[in-house]
């Protein structure tokens, strides 16, 4: 969902009340380290190839005909390092504070034990990124390095302390550990929190939470494969959000396949007694066959603890990666070219809105933070359906997806991710993008709307040509490199946003219509240039003179063909069962149901109750909380069950209604102590004053709040006015 900053929304109402693709900065963005180029592009989109960070292990150039083809370091001939059947995991365990706040990385180092038992494998495990370690010979100043074998957890040998989101760390651990512990099949895991193809993952909480970029992994991975023989059988993330095309394209270069999760991962993550355990029966096992063993066995650990419906976790076959790179191309192009120019807006708006419509992963809301993380599959089906895509991208997608495991939420996940900027930090955001990208024009579609975004919608000055040429000819990725993008978009950090878009237009104004509902009619310029429409609640405490945030409501009736909007509000709200109304931010819109997440405080520590409204069975319920996204761009690996004797306490944005005091304040309600009770009232609120408005976001960035209509709430009745 695209929001801006409610700030604005709530300084915006008050004044007045007192009185009588959208893509922002937001928190919870970025992570990984800016490149550091000599010298940037020319400010639109285009590159300067002598601006070089660091080794990959692919070339990805454009043909004549505009479509790609991949070359890599992918070892063809391969000579095993290992006697047949033996199996070593390299695990890179970055602690971070899911270790030091509660152990969970010794504790998995214990499940690797366990299933060894019977020997027949090892794990080879180095420990750093946490301030403190539950396991004794995990010395955090150092970088401790374990050998797990035969039931038993060996320390075989210290290194100096370095971040482990430094290349050459990770880079150091494979090189030592290909060297003395090789094997017919290697398999490497990354585990700690994720943040996606933007943030990257493994973030070492004694660095600033200084995080591994998809071009430090290529690097690191690019160092380690000269001293091998043989390609690695499979690469996992064990770690939120980075089942992503941009991750997989990366390892592919190294790898047979990829594990990896769309979404967060709940629970404690991987299933290490039952990983062990099945390659110490079967050795001779690929990674195809382990990696169904890996999903199934994840997804019933977190079904054990009743954590399961958020879970997604797959199987990429990166064989046959190149294979669906191409068809992409094949769909960026179209998509590309039936969006470009004037002629083309009306068909910009409907595939943004399709594109907006798709699912995503890692909240993507303001309380949340976003990720930028949209379905791959998803994508493709909706936004090729307004275009009438011809390509065979869907199709060669799920053929590479060789298995996943999806909860009930994420039914529709379809096993890899992408980045999309549903909300854009800045420019630095955008030049990570640039490095990562996987089809010239999909980066072209992405860049030019940024431009779009910094200039009012206008993009006469955006040229793609010298960027075309320059991928075209291969100089952007040249072997061996990384170009940096860094100061290609130093213009996004001037974007600003109005609240008042000119390119959003009516034919009615807003206004009350016969029926009493609170509506407007969009011009036909005005369905062309917008992207989302959200009706935005409000109570207003006269006590405390100040305007509370309630949030978004889905009962809107919008129609995209004619530009008709009419609100179904009926006052009614979700409230914890003791009466006290949360302020909700929708997640995401099922089939049959929608997901919601809003604010609160837990036990003194702020963080979201998610919760589900089944609108066909007429009931809503709590199934977790999540922390959200830090500002280093590190998804909370856990979505945790709440206990009985917990304290939680409403909070919601608010604002002065002292007229020039525009200074947002956070409102707290009362505490509610829960007793296992995850039932939500949803009902008519309770009797007092209230306001609400529309957002009406444009494809460009910025976004046209209306006015506000007051409406009082006495017993049952509900009374509507013009503020």
């Amino acid at each position: 969902m695209k929001k801006k900053k409610l700030g604005k929304v709530i300084a915006s109402l008050a004044l007045s009340l007192s009185m009588t693709f959208a893509l922002v900065g937001c928190a919870g963005q970025g992570g990984g380290k800016a490149q550091d180029p000599e010298s940037g592009g020319t400010g639109q989109g285009v590159i300067d190839p002598s601006a070089i960070k660091a080794k990959r292990g692919s070339v990805m150039a454009m043909t004549d005909d505009g479509a790609v083809k991949v070359s890599r370091v992918k070892k063809g001939k391969t000579k095993s390092m290992g006697e047949e059947g033996t199996w070593t995991i390299f695990v890179y365990l970055c602690g971070s504070d899911l270790e030091s706040d509660g152990g969970c990385a010794s504790r998995d180092m214990v499940e690797m034990a366990e299933g060894t038992e019977n020997g027949g494998m090892k794990f080879v495990v180095q420990t750093g990124g946490a301030s403190d370690w539950a396991w004794e010979d995990a010395d955090p100043g150092k970088l401790s390095r374990f050998v797990i074998q035969n039931g038993e957890i060996e320390h075989v040998e210290d290194a100096p302390l370095a971040s482990m989101g430094e290349s050459s760390t990770l880079a150091d651990f494979l090189k030592w550990g290909v060297k003395n512990y090789p094997a017919a099949n290697m398999g490497v895991i990354l585990w700690d929190h994720g943040g996606g193809s933007i943030s990257g993952v493994c973030f070492d909480e004694l660095f600033n939470d200084d995080s591994l970029s998809l071009g430090e992994i290529d690097s690191a991975l690019s160092d380690a494969y000269g001293e091998m023989t043989d390609n690695f059988e499979f690469m996992g993330f064990d770690a939120c959000l980075m089942g992503a095309i941009e991750c997989a394209h990366v390892l592919a270069n190294y790898a047979n396949y990829m594990y990896a999760s769309e979404e967060v991962e709940p629970g404690s993550g991987w299933d290490y007694v039952t990983i062990g355990s099945f390659l110490s029966e079967n050795g001779d096992a690929d990674g195809a066959q382990l990696g169904k063993v890996t999903c199934d066995s994840f997804y019933e650990s977190c079904a054990a603890e009743g954590e399961e419906a958020d879970c997604t976790l797959s199987v990429i076959d990166l064989s046959a990666l190149d294979s669906f790179l191409e068809e992409f191309n094949n769909f960026a192009v179209k998509l590309y070219e039936n969006t470009d120019g004037k002629d083309n807006t009306e068909m910009l708006s409907k595939v943004a809105r399709a594109i907006n419509s798709s699912a995503n992963y890692g909240g993507n809301t303001p309380n949340e933070g976003y990720t930028n993380m949209v379905d791959l599959g998803d994508m493709i089906k909706k936004a090729g359906s307004v275009f009438g895509d011809d390509s065979d991208a869907a199709s060669v997608l799920d053929s590479i997806v060789v298995y996943m495991r999806n909860g009930k939420n994420k039914q529709g996940a379809t096993g890899l991710s992408t980045y999309y900027p549903l909300q854009i930090e800045g420019s630095e955001e955008l030049s990570t993008f640039g490095s990562s990208a996987i089809s010239p024009y999909y980066f072209d579609f992405v860049s030019r709307a940024a431009y779009a975004n910094a200039n009012s919608g206008n993009t006469d000055g955006y040229s793609d040509s010298e960027y075309l040429d320059l991928w075209q000819s291969s100089q952007i990725q040249d072997a061996g490199e990384v170009t940096a993008f860094d100061d290609a978009y130093d213009y996004y950090d001037s974007f600003e946003q109005t609240g008042h878009s000119g390119n959003i237009t009516f034919d009615r104004e807003p206004s009350f219509d016969e029926n009493g509902n609170f509506s407007f009619r969009l011009s036909e310029e005005g369905i062309m240039n917008a992207l989302e429409i959200e009706g935005n609640v409000f109570m207003i405490d006269h006590e405390e003179n100040c305007l509370v945030e309630y949030g978004v409501t889905a009962d809107l009736n919008i129609d995209w063909d004619t530009g008709e909007v009419k609100d179904n509000f009926d006052g009614s709200w979700f409230s914890l069962p003791d009466g006290q109304n949360l302020t909700v931010e929708i997640q995401s819109q099922e089939d049959g149901y929608d997901i919601y997440a809003a604010p609160v405080m837990l036990n003194g520590e702020r963080t979201n109750l998610l919760f589900i409204h089944d609108y066909e069975a007429g009931e809503a319920y709590i199934y977790a909380v999540w922390d959200g996204i830090s500002d280093s761009g590190a998804a909370a690996r856990n979505m945790k069950k709440l206990k009985n004797g917990d304290v939680i306490i409403p909070i919601s944005d608010a604002v002065s209604l002292e007229q020039g005091n525009d200074e947002a304040i956070v409102y707290e309600g009362e505490e509610y102590i829960y007793n296992g009770n995850d039932e939500l009232i949803y009902a008519l609120m309770p009797d007092g004053e209230y306001a609400f408005s529309y957002t009406i976001y444009d494809i460009y960035g910025d976004y046209y709040d209306t006015e506000n209509v007051r409406f009082t709430i006495e017993g049952r009745d509900v009374f509507y006015s013009r503020s």
